[in-house]
């Protein structure tokens, strides 16, 4: 199916700048162009962060490289505040979705603990098991020192993850399929409908439409809006420069395919979220009972 909704205003300076990227990326020199924004930020944020941290002492702040690798940043005060905004929004989605009863819950793909760490506090007695995973080894050994309170597993690029079937009634990751190969997502599906129970849900985002600026040549524009799912790699698949770009349709199609009910929830600046939630497509997907 074709898509027919209009492509979304982008400035000018925004699309040049991912043009550059694709040259940076064809040519193999993400790695080391990311390694001097690294720096750059590291002196830019120095001065806030020190204020931050004198002002938060119980604070602790992840490994900084972690948190640029997830994140593309490591200014404490927006890991902080925006860590707290996303994971209002997912225990809002979740418990809306799931009105009564315990919850057991994943989130798959959780980076430094920066929605993780807000959920015991936001689900309360209501949460039975709270499970959060992550491919970098480095990040799961910070995340246990830093919040004992939590479980933090493992997993690899491909499944399975270390549980059992039916092992929980509600995942969610925030833009983990968006740094994914078709066939990774795809498996990683299939491993969330086997970890959730029946009737259980998935809370997932995708870079659709509001995304389409990041589609650098008419062949990727063409196969998007032909909606086709679009790649980018020449980077570490999982990483945060290895790009997919998901049209709607595809989701609904393929993506999702194997879920009773999906629903897209709508999300807009508008209704006052912020830029990083509203951009994101957002999905709710719940297997069958």
């Amino acid at each position: 199916m074709t898509s027919t909704i209009p492509s979304p205003t982008v400035a000018p300076a925004k699309r040049v700048k991912f043009q550059v990227i694709r040259l940076i990326r064809r040519a193999g020199l993400l790695r080391a162009a990311d390694r001097c924004r690294f720096e750059v930020r590291r002196l830019r944020t120095a001065s806030a962060n020190r204020r931050f941290l004198a002002s938060h002492p119980e604070f602790v702040p992840p490994p900084r490289d972690l948190a640029f690798d997830a994140y593309n940043h490591f200014l404490w005060s927006e890991y902080l505040a925006g860590g707290k905004r996303h994971a209002e929004f997912f225990t809002k989605i979740v418990t809306s979705a799931i009105p009564n009863g315990p919850l057991r819950v994943l989130e798959w793909g959780c980076g430094p603990a920066r929605i993780t760490r807000h959920l015991p506090a936001l689900y309360g007695s209501r949460l039975e098991r709270l499970v959060a995973t992550d491919y970098n080894p480095r990040t799961i050994d910070w995340c246990r020192r830093a919040l004992p309170g939590i479980v933090f597993e493992t997993n690899g690029l491909l499944p399975p993850l270390a549980v059992p079937d039916g092992a929980f009634n509600a995942t969610f990751n925030f833009s983990v399929f968006t740094h994914l190969s078709r066939e990774v997502q795809l498996a990683w599906v299939a491993e969330m409908l086997r970890v959730l129970s029946p009737g259980g849900i998935m809370v997932c985002t995708t870079q659709g439409l509001g995304f389409r600026h990041l589609l650098s040549s008419e062949q990727e524009r063409a196969q998007f809006d032909a909606g086709q799912l679009v790649v980018q790699g020449h980077y570490k698949e999982g990483a945060k420069w290895f790009f997919a770009i998901h049209p709607e349709d595809y989701v609904r199609r393929e993506l999702l395919a194997g879920f009773a009910t999906v629903e897209r929830i709508p999300t807009r600046v508008s209704d006052g979220l912020p830029e990083e939630l509203a951009t994101q497509d957002f999905w709710l997907a719940r297997k069958a009972g």
